[in-house]
């Protein structure tokens, strides 16, 4: 459970920095 939480917190992250990278 607690790895599930942790690769969908860095998966939100990524997707964070995705959409960063994108607009800036």
């Amino acid at each position: 459970m607690v790895s599930v939480l942790t690769d969908n917190k860095n998966r939100t992250v990524a997707n964070m920095r995705h959409i960063f990278s994108k607009y800036s």
